[in-house]
């Protein structure tokens, strides 16, 4: 039995050109990363390499992740708006039925109304405002689910061989960015600072 890649390869009698050019061609012109894909590139590096570098991703929704999502459209819906039922309402609309968990469960439709009710009475907004910026339109928008993207200019970096295509001799580079995405971005009234 195979383990690798690597050996099915060579196992099939491929040009040995092709095998010993490794890394193998890439066809991305960037990775962009996350905390999560570099969680799976600790986890496990292949996993990584298909779905980054060769682009073969599998994407699992999961009860977690769907009923976190949930969360946090309705606490940024209550943050935004100041309604409290139109954030149990968004909330619920973002649920994910689908699953069909028991009410007995902590991840319950019942749970997720306790843990948004427990959220909205924790949160100090004495202190603490949603903070807005402008659009490209100059409409204020509020802070939240604030992509953002850092790209690195030298470091790090991944190389890679194009059989017959490399530039004056030397491997092709793919960039390499940070990918992500903040939930809130809010402004403390007291020490009139921004927070993330």
């Amino acid at each position: 039995m195979t383990n690798s890649v690597d050996e099915i390869i060579a196992n099939a009698s491929f040009d040995k050109t092709f095998i010993t050019g490794y890394p193998y061609p890439y066809f991305v012109e960037e990775v962009r990363l996350s905390l999560s894909t570099m969680q799976t590139l600790e986890g496990c590096p292949r996993k990584f390499e298909f779905s980054k570098l060769y682009q073969n991703p599998k994407h699992e929704d999961s009860l977690a992740t769907a009923f976190g999502t949930a969360l946090h459209i309705g606490f940024q819906e209550y943050l935004t708006s100041g309604d409290y039922n139109r954030a149990v309402y968004r909330m619920m609309l973002a649920y994910p039925w689908e699953y069909g968990e028991s009410a007995m469960k902590d991840r319950s439709a019942e749970g997720a109304l306790a843990l948004l009710d427990e959220m909205i009475k924790q949160f100090p907004s004495e202190r603490y405002e949603l903070a807005f910026i402008n659009d490209s339109e100059g409409n204020p928008v509020p802070c939240t689910e604030v992509p953002f993207r850092i790209k690195f200019r030298e470091w790090p970096c991944l190389w890679q061989r194009e059989l017959g295509n490399e530039l004056d001799g030397k491997p092709k580079q793919i960039a390499i960015s940070y990918v992500g995405y903040m939930d809130l971005v809010l402004h403390d009234k007291v020490e009139d600072k921004y927070i993330v």
